[in-house]
């Protein structure tokens, strides 16, 4: 028997609770391996009001954490963790155990990778659940976990953050057991080893609020990306722009502002390829037809998860981009684009005698993302390409 379990009372607590936030459950995954937990996973099935997965652990919350000093009054000594997985998720695969043929003592797996490439969040969900009782350690909000290999073979995040639940009310983050004690509920949201290497250079603040520009369900396949493939992303300026505490004046989205531009120009001069067009037809087709109806700053932020990467464009568009907007902040390298951006912002502040003092060189993140923008920008871009077309001949 475990060692730590809920009350049959604690337990229905529990499951009402999820019941009422989260959705109604219609699987229940007993974790047979959990030796000090009665540990379960329930599934909460799409919806049209809540159109993803729900997965989520009841039976963690029984082993009461030894938190340090510093949390020792925040009543989160008990969790329950959860994650969002996308509608499109084969569930049965990823509850079900792999298959394999046993030849002479050793089990051969069948299908072994597309058992793991579904089956990784509720494993992820498995062994986090158990790690604080079977190691006398504990989670709280903002921890980052980096197995610094790939979770499986069809993503590339390598760990994951613990982020209050999305899609859910504060009420409901919180169970309130038949004694008093509480519960609380948090969200394993997967990131990569780039992310994560980062995040010692960010204060917690700027860690959740990079989350606004993170889908928070996990989609097939939806991380596997070159990352050596970018050639701009927003999370670059919007960590300046918490730095210098400028994100208040600017709003989060201004980090977008030129991307989208470019992004833009590049749909409507038939620069970016087929396989782009056939994933998004429906965003291209409003750029083309009705560009103020669309914001490619969301759009970028949640569709391509901040950045731009080469393998959007046709081919022959991808030594221009490389050649003259291709921006590496880290790295102090950057195209024309940038520098004529950086001026077009400078000038445009001089000419209406506005103060820059303040925008710590900044100052095309300050620029109000209009048409007037779009048209100006989209004018440096013609000559750039025009002068690269030129140099093909």
């Amino acid at each position: 028997m475990a060692k730590h379990s809920f009350s049959p009372y604690e337990l229905q607590t529990v499951e009402d609770h999820i019941i009422e936030h989260f959705g109604s459950i219609s699987r229940t995954i007993p974790v047979k391996e959990s030796e000090n937990l009665n540990l379960r996973i329930y599934v909460i099935e799409p919806t049209k009001e809540k159109d993803f997965y729900t997965i989520v652990t009841c039976g963690m919350g029984a082993y009461k954490m030894e938190l340090p000093d510093d949390f020792k009054d925040t009543d989160l000594d008990r969790i329950e963790l959860l994650m969002y997985l996308s509608p499109a998720w084969n569930m049965d695969l990823a509850l079900s155990k792999p298959t394999g043929l046993i030849t002479g003592g050793t089990v051969t797996p069948i299908f072994g990778s597309m058992y793991d490439e579904w089956n990784y969040p509720v494993k992820i969900l498995k062994n986090l659940a158990q790690a604080p009782v079977n190691n006398d350690s504990y989670f709280v909000m903002g921890n980052i976990m980096d197995d610094e290999e790939p979770l499986s073979p069809s993503t590339n995040d390598t760990g994951g953050i613990l982020i209050s639940p999305a899609y859910i009310s504060e009420e409901g983050c919180v169970c309130t057991l038949p004694d008093g004690e509480k519960v609380r509920f948090l969200q394993v949201m997967p990131i990569q080893t780039y992310e994560i290497d980062r995040a010692a250079d960010l204060d917690q603040s700027l860690i959740f609020h990079r989350m606004i520009f993170h889908n928070f369900i996990v989609y097939p396949d939806r991380y596997l990306y070159d990352y050596e493939d970018i050639f701009d992303e927003g999370l670059a300026y919007l960590i300046p722009l918490y730095k210098y505490n400028l994100v208040q004046q600017t709003g989060e989205l201004a980090a977008f502002n030129h991307m989208a531009v470019l992004l833009r120009w590049l749909i409507e001069n038939d620069l970016v390829n087929d396989n782009f067009t056939a994933k998004y037809p429906d965003e291209i087709n409003t750029v083309k037809t009705a560009p103020d109806s669309i914001d490619l700053r969301l759009f970028i932020a949640d569709k391509l998860i901040g950045a731009l990467r080469c393998e959007i464009l046709k081919e022959d568009a991808v030594d221009f981009i490389q050649s003259y907007c291709f921006n590496d902040i880290e790295g102090g390298v950057k195209g024309e684009y940038y520098d004529a951006l950086e001026d077009y912002a400078v000038e445009y502040f001089e000419e209406n005698n506005i103060d820059t003092d303040e925008m710590c060189d900044l100052e095309f993140l300050f620029m109000k993302y209009t048409e007037n923008y779009y048209q100006d920008l989209a004018k440096i871009l013609d000559e750039l390409y025009e002068e690269w077309s030129e140099e093909q001949e």
